[in-house]
């Protein structure tokens, strides 16, 4: 044992390895084997997800499109004569949907075989984002999660899913960005109390609180200092509802030096889907 570490500083570095995680994720497949299994979808037996709904899934993320229209909280990044621009993103599909269960199942009940829909389809707005939103070779940066919702599920959702795209051809050699945010121990701690985390959920929720609950809650480690500054950026995240995750992690990372270029995330709150993905659009 290194002089100074204790052994839950080992058992810390272990449970957060990336051995340790894949191992937590090995035991929860292996767990789903053993334990009846329905249809997220349809109720169907024997399956996480039957063949027709993964089929749904695959049309309900097909086409990815711009999102930002419908979150107020989402930085302001440019104006031209007449509107205010917002940072762009693009979503895969609609939170409201079968997607919805698709996530949650995946997310929160240890269904680890949905990622096999659930990961292409985040891959297919990660591509559009790349292409229509960066102009090289950018990081892929990934939320930090709190130490709660990390410590509560088997698998880190986003992180997860971002390495199942790794050696996309379409990806142009962005890479998952890991260990280049953390959250500070207060922020950790707060979390880990009773009612104290974000896992409540963010509905009734005003904005205001929302961006007071956000304030605080990331750093950028030593790692990400030397890393950041000069790189472009696209933030990955699950679900975009007022977008104030979004803008506590654009404010942070612009001053870190990196350049944000946008944000892909799984689905977003219902808007209007008009147009291409690839026409800006802005807040009056």
């Amino acid at each position: 044992m290194v002089r100074g570490s204790s052994w839950r500083d080992h058992l810390d570095r272990a449970w957060f390895s990336r051995p340790g995680v894949r191992t937590r994720e090995a035991v929860a497949a292996a767990a789903g084997l053993l334990t009846p299994s329905w249809c997220v979808g349809c109720g169907a037996e024997e399956t996480d997800l039957c063949e027709e709904c993964a089929y749904d899934v695959r049309l309900l993320t097909r086409d990815p499109y711009r999102a930002e229209a419908a979150a107020p909280a989402l930085p302001v990044v440019g104006q031209t004569e007449d509107q205010l621009r917002v940072l762009p993103v693009i979503a895969a599909g609609t939170y409201g949907t079968l997607l919805s269960r698709v996530m949650l199942g995946f997310k929160d009940h240890e269904r680890i075989p949905l990622d096999r829909v659930l990961a292409p389809a985040l891959g297919r707005a990660v591509e559009a984002a790349l292409s229509q939103l960066c102009t090289e070779a950018p990081l892929i940066l990934v939320p930090a999660t709190s130490l709660k919702a990390r410590m509560r599920r088997s698998h880190d959702p986003v992180p997860h899913l971002v390495r199942r795209m790794e050696g996309r051809s379409a990806l142009r050699g962005a890479q998952l960005a890991e260990g280049m945010l953390a959250q500070p121990p207060r922020a950790a701690a707060v979390g880990m109390l009773p009612g104290g985390g974000r896992q409540k959920g963010q509905k009734g929720r005003s904005l205001a609180d929302r961006r007071r609950r956000l304030t605080g809650a990331f750093r950028v480690t030593d790692r990400g200092r030397e890393e950041l500054p000069g790189r472009e950026v696209l933030l990955v995240d699950d679900v975009l509802t007022t977008g104030a995750t979004i803008h506590a992690l654009y404010e942070l990372l612009t001053e870190a030096g990196a350049e944000v270029r946008g944000a892909a995330v799984m689905a977003a709150a219902e808007v209007p889907r008009g147009g291409d993905a690839s026409q800006g659009s802005g807040l009056e």
